[in-house]
């Protein structure tokens, strides 16, 4: 006696495991870029909003003085990649800042919008200077200046890697598998049916 046994639907079952790397790409780019978003705006948000980081008023607005893209053409070489201004990059990694034309640098003060010194009662300027941009007062000129670092970029990178980024990507991964083989589930059931 010999039995005989065929497979119904191995053909979908094999096209769903070549089908799930695509969808995981897909959904893995997907989920890095919105997780760079949700980087992006935290960084502003806690770092350039005041103490510990700096204060820039205008970060939410400039972008948060980073590029941040999500690279690759397959799953293995996707990547996230977030990158700081390069006047920022001081602020992040500390030193000193040092002229580059000159003895002196120049530490200024914009009159236009007003400002707390020039409110103080104490305060008398030598000279406004005058352009047709703005105009400032020359607050002090010194060789140097040493920027202590306080940005904190690598290390927000580093928590929210673990806490934010991993976890979605997993996701991601769960989802495009579920997603090709349901898809495939359903054709296999189908031809089992019509079998039966």
């Amino acid at each position: 006696m010999q039995i005989q046994a065929q497979v119904i639907g191995l053909e979908q079952v094999q096209q769903a495991m070549r089908d799930a790397p695509d969808l995981s790409f897909r959904y893995c780019k997907q989920e890095l870029g919105k997780a760079g978003a949700r980087f992006k705006k935290r960084f502003v948000a806690e770092r350039l909003s005041g103490r510990p980081g700096i204060n820039w008023a205008d970060a939410k607005r400039a972008g948060g003085g980073m590029k941040a893209e999500v690279t690759g053409t397959d799953l293995g070489s996707l990547q996230f990649k977030a990158r700081l201004a390069r006047w920022l990059t001081k602020h992040e990694t500390g030193g000193t800042i040092t002229p580059t034309k000159g003895q002196f640098l120049i530490i200024t003060h914009n009159t236009s919008g007003g400002g707390d010194i020039m409110n103080d009662a104490n305060y008398t300027p030598r000279k406004i200077y005058q352009s047709a941009k703005r105009s400032f007062v020359i607050l002090r000129r010194v060789r140097s200046v040493r920027v202590p670092a306080r940005l904190g970029f690598k290390t927000l990178f580093t928590s929210m890697t673990n806490t934010d980024f991993v976890p979605h990507l997993k996701g991601a991964m769960d989802r495009a598998m579920k997603e090709a083989f349901s898809q495939k589930v359903r054709g296999v059931l189908n031809l089992i049916t019509k079998a039966a």
